[in-house]
């Protein structure tokens, strides 16, 4: 559904927040909020503050991003790979379909439902 609300509209990458619980290697997200892209270049690269988190959450409930990729691909980069935090799951987003990664790996191993 988060995937559905964001598009890749503009040159520029968007990110979404996602608030759910996560036990093992399965990821229940309750709900998705976009944040400000604060990169200094967020055509190609996206980053988020702290002050970004939702009101009412805390890190601890946050499971993982969503983000566009404009221009393509639906698969992450390097750098998403290697900035995602330990134990979240990463999305990338382009035309539709969504890759869904963990630190370091590019297809997890994981299941990711949206209550």
């Amino acid at each position: 559904k988060a995937a559905h609300e964001m598009s890749a509209t503009g040159p520029e990458e968007r990110v979404m927040l996602l608030v759910g619980v996560r036990a093992a290697h399965l990821y229940a997200v309750r709900y998705a909020v976009e944040v400000p892209n604060v990169a200094e270049d967020p055509i190609n690269r996206f980053r988020v503050k702290t002050a970004s988190i939702p009101d009412g959450c805390t890190m601890a409930d946050l499971v993982g991003c969503l983000h566009t990729h404009p221009a393509g691909p639906s698969s992450p980069s390097s750098i998403d790979l290697s900035q995602l935090p330990a134990g979240w799951i990463g999305g990338a987003l382009y035309s539709g379909r969504v890759g869904w990664y963990r630190t370091g790996r590019r297809e997890p191993s994981t299941v990711v439902r949206y209550l």
